[in-house]
């Protein structure tokens, strides 16, 4: 459990105080968040205990400006509110202080207010040598001024960032904006159903403990997590017929080699005789996803079985997003198009998913009358999509406002960061790009003698 988001150098000559402060009250909330009992409530799932402590480790009344920046740090994804609560305590204690100010600014700006952020950013700029000096900081506000339409200001402040020798910095700072995911919450919510007797969630967990991420770049399986709840399930599971039959799907059937898994699901009625669904959406997800893999059935042949239930499934609980998924998959590897395009949606409209507005953009042709209007209507729905702000940049490549296109679309890079790693582009090319049309747009200008306030 990570104290601090950020944490200025206590080696600078300045603001030294409140820096040697929260290194010497952060040891207590260390100590406590490391203790042999909130280790065991962690493994156990019980993080909001943990967090309880925290809050309550110095009583309200004894709380300095150091105690709640380092619990709104301590709580920034875990819980949101109490963190962003806890940094204006602390800024009502230490007002006009850099490093708290830099926080709050940090919070509007996950929150997707940069018109709130942007001013605090650059005020704090102007306050302290550290923080001006702050590549990070630079990144943020590079963002936040493409974000709002200021260009020249994006690429001013970009040229502070020094991209070329603080990239993996500037990359991975863009988590702390773009990820919400906290897996110790979310497990602790499905641990808590499950312990009702709700057997859905189970196949979730195991999903999420196999899956855990610490940041974009590092999710691999948590052991320690997993082992404890196998044995929570199969405990459950002596008593509980669904959660047995989850387990047996989401955990003992993966093992088995190829022959072993028809066998299983050939019992367990879920292929080659009845065709019976699993109860857990996430064990249907992942059943399908095993049929798939093992090549035991092709997706036409899932769906020919399965669409009639997924479908009951989707209008009894249209906002389960597994269900969904299957359906868009099965669906879209069949070429269903009317279909595929109803779900798609389904999950933009309704559920307010990306993945699904891309879909729906990916089914209909460029030459489609609506194609203009829809790409249009997801870009304002969705300005983190490369993909639609890259489709939105398309419909207006030759457009005189084509930088301020260009400027959502490598606004959208920023909070992509995770994929850019994998890609031939980093943030860089896409800032260099601007820049070139910027510049060649007032070059144009300049030729054709005209100026800004030309109609």
């Amino acid at each position: 459990m990570a104290i601090l988001l950020w944490l200025p150098s206590t080696h600078a000559a300045e603001d030294t105080t409140f820096t040697s402060e929260i290194q010497m009250v952060g040891e207590k909330y260390k100590s406590l968040a490391n203790s042999p009992e909130s280790v065991l409530l962690m493994k156990e799932g019980k993080k909001s205990e943990v967090n309880a402590r925290l809050k309550t480790l110095v009583p309200d009344k004894n709380k300095t400006a150091a105690d709640y920046f380092i619990l709104s740090n301590m709580l920034y994804r875990a819980d949101i509110s109490a963190s962003n609560s806890y940094i204006k305590m602390a800024d009502e204690l230490s007002p006009e202080n850099p490093f708290i100010l830099f926080e709050r600014a940090i919070r509007e700006h996950r929150a997707g207010n940069c018109k709130a952020a942007l001013p605090i950013y650059e005020k704090i700029s102007t306050m302290s040598k550290e923080m001006r000096s702050s590549i990070k900081l630079w990144g943020y506000v590079t963002h936040c001024r493409l974000v709002i339409g200021d260009h020249l200001g994006a690429i001013e402040s970009w040229r502070k960032v020094d991209f070329r020798n603080h990239h993996t910095a500037i990359e991975k700072s863009m988590y702390d904006i773009f990820s919400s995911n906290d897996p110790d919450s979310e497990r602790e919510k499905l641990i808590k159903s499950i312990s009702t007797g709700s057997a859905d969630g189970a196949c979730e967990l195991i999903k999420l403990d196999k899956n855990w991420e610490r940041d974009w770049w590092n999710v691999k399986e948590n052991e320690e997590y997993l082992a404890h709840d196998i044995v929570f399930l199969k405990n459950l599971a002596k008593t509980n017929t669904k959660i047995n039959l989850a387990i047996g799907l989401c955990v003992d059937a993966l093992v088995l080699n190829d022959t072993g898994f028809r066998k299983y699901i050939a019992a367990s009625d879920y292929w080659g005789n009845k065709f019976l669904l699993p109860d857990d959406s996430t064990a249907t997800y992942m059943l399908i996803s095993q049929l798939v893999r093992r090549e035991i059935a092709t997706p036409t042949e899932i769906l020919a079985h399965y669409e009639d239930q997924l479908v009951k499934r989707h209008t009894v609980d249209p906002k389960n997003q597994r269900t969904l998924d299957v359906l868009a998959f099965l669906y879209s590897q069949n070429k269903v198009s009317d279909k595929l395009k109803g779900i798609d949606t389904y999950g933009w409209k309704n559920l307010k998913l990306q993945k699904y507005a891309e879909s729906y953009i990916h089914g209909i042709p460029k030459t489609d009358p609506e194609y203009q209007q829809v790409v249009e209507a997801a870009a304002f729905d969705f300005p983190n999509s490369v993909t639609i702000q890259g489709a939105n940049l398309a419909l207006h490549i030759q457009s005189k406002n084509n930088p301020v296109f260009l400027m959502k679309y490598v606004a959208a890079q920023f909070s992509d960061v995770k994929n850019n790693w994998l890609g031939p582009y980093r943030l860089s090319d896409f800032m260099a790009s601007l820049e070139f049309e910027v510049d060649a747009s007032n070059n144009s200008i300049k030729a054709t003698g005209a100026d800004e306030s030309t109609p």
